[in-house]
C-alpha cells in the first residue's frame, strides 16, 4: 500500500501537504510570545495536540520553573482517622520515565487556573479510591507542596518545602 501511495501524484501530493502541515504546525507552536503567535498558535495547537506533537518548553530558558513542585491529599474518615493519598513515585530511573505522567498531572491539578475544572473532581476520584477499603470518608483536603530551586553550583542542605491547603471537600 504504501508503494502505491508514493508512485501516485495524489499520493505524493498528500505526503507532501501533511509534511508541511506538521512542520509549520510545529514552527508555529514554537514560536515565542508575539502577536503574530497570538494569531496562529490557535490554529496550530489542536493540530499539533491531534498529531502527538505537542511540546511544552516552559522546562528550558529564559524562564525555567524555580520551585520543585508536589502534590498530596489528606483524607479523614468517620470517627477521624487519616490517611495520606500520594500518586505514584518509583526509583530514580525507569519509573521517573514510566510516571512522567502523574508529574504532569499533579502539575496541571494544583494550578490555580484549573480550581473550577479539577480540584472538585480530584477530591472525590481520591475519597472513592478510599471508599473501597469500607470506609467512610468524610473529608478530602488537597495541598500543595513546592521548595526553591538552588542555583547550579550552591553548597548546602535544599531549601525547605512549604505547603498550602488549596481544596477542601466536605463530605456528607
Amino acid at each position: 500500500m504504501q508503494q502505491r501511495l508514493e508512485a501516485s501524484t495524489a499520493g505524493r501530493t498528500a505526503i507532501s501537504l501533511f509534511v508541511a502541515v506538521t512542520v509549520s504546525a510545529l514552527v508555529v507552536t514554537g514560536l515565542p510570545d508575539s502577536p503574530i503567535e497570538d494569531v496562529l498558535d490557535p490554529l496550530a495547537r489542536p493540530y499539533t495536540d491531534a498529531v502527538g506533537l505537542d511540546q511544552n518548553w516552559e522546562v528550558f530558558a529564559p524562564n525555567p520553573r524555580s520551585v520543585t513542585i508536589a502534590m498530596d491529599a489528606r483524607v479523614t474518615f468517620a470517627g477521624d482517622t487519616t490517611a495520606v493519598w500520594r500518586p505514584p513515585g518509583g526509583g530514580r530511573l525507569i519509573d521517573t520515565y514510566r510516571l512522567y505522567r502523574w508529574r504532569k498531572w499533579v502539575e496541571n491539578v494544583r494550578a490555580d487556573a484549573n480550581a473550577g475544572e479539577l480540584w472538585e473532581a480530584t477530591a472525590r476520584w481520591i475519597a472513592r479510591m478510599h471508599e473501597r477499603d469500607g470506609r467512610e470518608v468524610r473529608r478530602v483536603t488537597l495541598v500543595r507542596h513546592w521548595r526553591e530551586i538552588p542555583p547550579p553550583g550552591s553548597s548546602g542542605p535544599p531549601p525547605p518545602w512549604r505547603s498550602h491547603e488549596f481544596y477542601v471537600l466536605e463530605l456528607p
